[in-house]
């Protein structure tokens, strides 16, 4: 991420969310429309692979690291990978599947879309990075629980702290939502610790508001040492801040 882009120090795209640990919290609760900036507004790009619609955004702030949880489309050429790849596929908010109309050669357009949720970072420094290392998120999608973190594939943490250390500022996104029935194991693939992957779990959602209000979230740290979380300099807010427990 350029460090020139005046969005990254200066966001101007509504409040920021502050998220409490282990404290669950809805985060499109109140959600009644897809996501679109108020006047005056300048929405944060966050690039991906393909083009691709924002359908929900919130914006959030947690130990003191800016970043979003959104709701986007899903990328196209994943339509047939968890059947090609033998990937998890899940649907747990009802169903959700790609519609197409051809045109012609090479001409294909989506009247419908899966959604995934992505959670994204905006990193300036390696200790920031080792503080979102630290963390996880419970996610609860109707019945089902799932699990996100940052720091399951190990070249990929090492190639991203090699990037901070060098003066580069990092999105750090995140779509990957693994099931842990035993606590313990992602998935029964005990190595994958060692592969570097992009979306290798596909936990796809529909456009249908009501099932997406449900969707609940917790942070946690694995080293719960109150000193890890305090910031070593005072943080000023950049704009108005609500916290999960209001």
């Amino acid at each position: 991420m350029p460090a020139e882009n005046p969005l990254w120090e200066a966001r101007k795209d509504g409040p920021t969310f502050l998220i409490e640990l282990d404290t669950p919290f809805k985060p499109y609760e109140k959600a009644r429309k897809p996501y679109w900036p108020k006047k005056g507004e300048e929405p944060f790009i966050i690039q991906e692979s393909y083009p691709h619609t924002l359908l929900l955004r919130k914006k959030i702030s947690f130990l003191d690291i800016n970043g979003y949880i959104d709701i986007i489309s899903e990328d196209p050429k994943n339509q047939f990978a968890p059947l090609v790849e033998n990937y998890p596929l899940d649907q747990p908010l009802g169903l959700a599947y790609f519609r197409m109309v051809y045109g012609g050669k090479d001409d294909v357009k989506y009247t419908q879309c899966p959604y995934v949720l992505r959670l994204a970072f905006l990193l300036n420094t390696p200790a920031e990075y080792s503080k979102l290392l630290n963390s996880f998120v419970d996610v609860k999608l109707g019945e089902e629980d799932y699990t996100l973190a940052w720091n399951i594939s190990r070249p990929t943490v090492k190639k991203r702290l090699q990037r901070l250390e060098s003066g580069e500022k990092l999105i750090v996104t995140e779509k990957n939502l693994f099931k842990l029935p035993d606590g313990d194991e992602v998935n029964g693939d005990t190595d994958l610790e060692d592969k570097e992957f992009g979306h290798i779990t596909f936990v796809w959602l529909p456009d249908e508001f009501k099932a997406l209000r449900t969707i609940s979230l917790t942070f946690h740290l694995f080293d719960d040492d109150n000193d890890f979380i305090q910031p070593s300099t005072p943080v000023i807010p950049d704009n108005e801040k609500v916290s999960s427990l209001a």
